[in-house]
């Protein structure tokens, strides 16, 4: 019972902070702090999926980390894109990596 509650807590992370993105405008003079807490969260949330090899919740959190960061618009793109970049050739380098050829005499025994 445990584990689904925290499993479901983990997985709604990404969805509560990303609806939460259009509110973060009428904090006022708290703005940045708000988008600082956020993305340092998210930070630190990815790293422990990292650290427990949940690579897709690591992802979304970082997702999360650049939209909340306290950077300009134009800043923020250019990270998604690097992200994006970056996950696409290492997706492209474990799909293409060499192995080892197999023979008909391997599968003898």
């Amino acid at each position: 019972m445990l584990y689904t509650i925290i499993k479901i807590a983990k997985w709604g992370a990404v969805p509560v902070l990303l609806a939460g993105g259009p509110f973060t405008r009428s904090a006022g003079e708290y703005e940045f702090f708000l988008s600082a807490a956020v993305c340092a969260g998210a930070v630190i949330a990815a790293c422990l999926a990292l650290w427990k090899k949940e690579y897709l919740l690591a992802a979304g959190l970082t997702a999360v980390a650049i939209v909340f960061s306290p950077f300009l618009l134009v800043t923020k793109i250019f990270v998604l894109l690097t992200f994006a970049g970056i996950v696409t050739f290492l997706t492209l380098l474990a799909a293409f990596r060499p192995r080892a050829v197999t023979t008909e005499n391997d599968f003898q025994a």
